[in-house]
């Protein structure tokens, strides 16, 4: 984990070799997916999943970003993202 003054924490979305987006982790995120019991991880993510231009992208997901909640609003949110991996009781 890095203390402050380490660097610049970043949450991406990357695929072969490209970043296709990223959320610094010391902007706010947006509230609407905190007043629904997400994390603040989730709902960086949920920002990211909401800029892709088109719709169903797969996402493969590390088991600690996992939680049912989440992956229930990543596939209502407008670019209907599926996700898999390990899913974690929320």
């Amino acid at each position: 984990y890095k203390r402050i003054g380490d660097g610049i924490q970043t949450d991406a979305i990357a695929d072969d070799g490209y970043t296709w987006d990223f959320y610094f982790r010391n902007e706010p995120v947006n509230s609407k997916w905190i007043k629904k019991g997400l994390s603040p991880m989730h709902a960086r993510l949920l920002h990211m999943f909401e800029n892709f231009r088109d719709s169903f992208h797969v996402v493969n997901m590390y088991n600690f970003f996992n939680s049912v909640n989440f992956t229930i609003e990543a596939a209502n949110c407008k670019s209907k993202v599926l996700t898999q991996g390990v899913l974690q009781k929320s």
